[in-house]
């Protein structure tokens, strides 16, 4: 369902990539899917950062529309345009009911793109459609660690495991752990999935 929806959005608005994400302004954020590794480098920078538009959408609930990414200015611990290399506009549209987040689908562009209101407010209904399959979702997701939840995609994987061995090696909380690695990543001037990897391979990372 996640790669038909993304597929969907795709074709109907023309974007060069789609993501679909649960809970992605926590530490549980988990990628359920991206149409392109454009769209992924995306989501990775995001990710990496821990903010922007995604982020936005789920924190608060709201459409929200970079129209030219190289242009906007995003109050970020570093500049958006930097973390999101070749990509020029952004719509993240939030999956929700009332005060119930549930997720973002995220549309990148590699041009800046001018969606008209018809076609945003035409986005959003259709997120809406997909509220009831996603609340599904974020209930396997917040249950217990039974199998039953949906895997996230690489590079979401390595990082959570990184992420557990390094609050298991240093006894602190998951979101404390995430956000070392963030702050590594963002320090050297690597990918968050680098600097997992590195703390996975044995090779020197936070905590050592």
């Amino acid at each position: 369902m996640p790669a038909r929806l993304c597929e969907t959005f795709q074709q109907a608005l023309g974007a060069d990539g789609v993501t679909v994400s649960l809970l992605p302004h926590t530490e549980r954020w988990q990628l359920l899917h991206a149409t392109t590794p454009f769209a992924l480098h995306g989501e990775e920078g995001q990710f990496t950062l821990g903010d922007g538009p995604t982020v936005t959408a789920s924190a608060d609930g709201r459409t929200v529309l970079v129209p030219d990414v190289q242009g906007d200015v995003w109050q970020l611990t570093a500049p958006l345009a930097e973390r999101l290399p070749g990509v020029r506009t952004v719509l993240a549209l939030p999956l929700g009911r009332r005060n119930l987040q549930l997720g973002v689908i995220t549309l990148y562009f590699a041009r800046p793109h001018a969606l008209a209101h018809e076609q945003v407010e035409y986005a959003q209904h259709a997120a809406q459609l997909a509220v009831a399959p996603f609340l599904r979702a974020q209930e396997a997701v917040l249950a217990e660690d039974d199998g039953s939840g949906p895997t996230p995609v690489e590079p979401w994987t390595t990082v959570y495991q990184a992420v557990g061995m390094l609050a298991a090696r240093l006894g602190c909380p998951v979101h404390d752990a995430l956000d070392l690695l963030r702050a590594r990543s963002v320090t050297q001037s690597q990918s968050l999935p680098e600097v997992a990897a590195d703390l996975l391979n044995g090779r020197e990372g936070p905590g050592r």
